[in-house]
């Protein structure tokens, strides 16, 4: 028995009910281990969130991890709890320790940590443009308050050049005149 994500069942029976259907061992072809679809799980996106999510075949703790022609596998065990991750850690050690004590248990962090790590470098990547754009954004403002500031120091010099800023912008600099920047 096992179940297949929606994406596994999309691909080996595209239009049809996965549900029956049965499929072969991947690990050893040389014998005949054939299992029977009883399920279909959504679909889990284990390596990143920009990735498509891959084919999985879900098997019973037993029948993956102690059959002889499986040769082990490695099992993922999430839990869902409305309490602080630390304060549960230690319970769900020893509860993995009693149902198999030579299974040893790897800490992963919280959902939370795992999703903001692989986001990470699309964050780093927008927060980098982000600072670029507001140097650009800083730099083209600075330039615009000096050009400014020059007109009105001519402007106080009694220069025309502070009457010709409006002609300037429409493209009118007057005879022989030459555009001030």
């Amino acid at each position: 028995m096992v179940v297949v994500s929606e994406t596994a069942a999309r691909r080996t029976w595209p239009g049809e009910n996965p549900i029956g259907k049965k499929v072969h061992s991947f690990r050893d072809s040389s014998k005949d281990h054939w299992f029977t679809v009883i399920g279909v799980a959504g679909d889990v996106h284990s390596t990143a969130l920009d990735k498509p999510a891959d084919c999985v075949i879900y098997f019973p703790y037993w029948q993956a991890y102690h059959s002889q022609f499986w040769g082990g596998s490695s099992l993922v065990l999430y839990v869902r709890t409305a309490m602080p991750a630390a304060a549960i850690k230690d319970a769900i050690r020893e509860l993995v320790r009693r149902v198999d004590s030579t299974v040893g248990v790897k800490d992963r962090g919280t959902l939370a940590r795992i999703v903001s790590d692989s986001v990470a470098q699309r964050r780093f990547h927008a927060i980098l443009t982000a600072v670029f754009g507001l140097i650009a954004l800083g730099l083209a403002f600075d330039r615009s308050i000096w050009r400014s500031k020059l007109f009105c120091r001519a402007a106080a010099k009694g220069n025309r050049c502070a009457d010709r800023a409006g002609s300037e912008a429409a493209g009118d600099y007057g005879a022989g005149a030459t555009p001030r920047v």
